[in-house]
């Protein structure tokens, strides 16, 4: 039971952050949880592997920001 709490709330916080994406921050952390590198996602997404970086580090930092 204590189990299922912990994991509602984790659910509510991660619904949360995800509202604070922009589109394209939200497509590259799905992403990045899926498993694919940094460089899988820019070849992907036909982008520099920085600008991965720095859309993914601004996510981060909102994260960090909110909780």
């Amino acid at each position: 039971r204590d189990s299922q709490c912990g994991l509602f709330a984790t659910g509510k916080v991660l619904r949360r952050f995800h509202s604070h994406l922009s589109e394209v921050q939200k497509r590259r952390m799905m992403m990045l949880a899926a498993g694919l590198s940094m460089r899988e996602i820019a070849r992907r997404e036909d982008k520099d592997i920085k600008t991965i970086r720095e859309s993914i580090e601004a996510a981060r930092k909102k994260f960090l920001k909110f909780y």
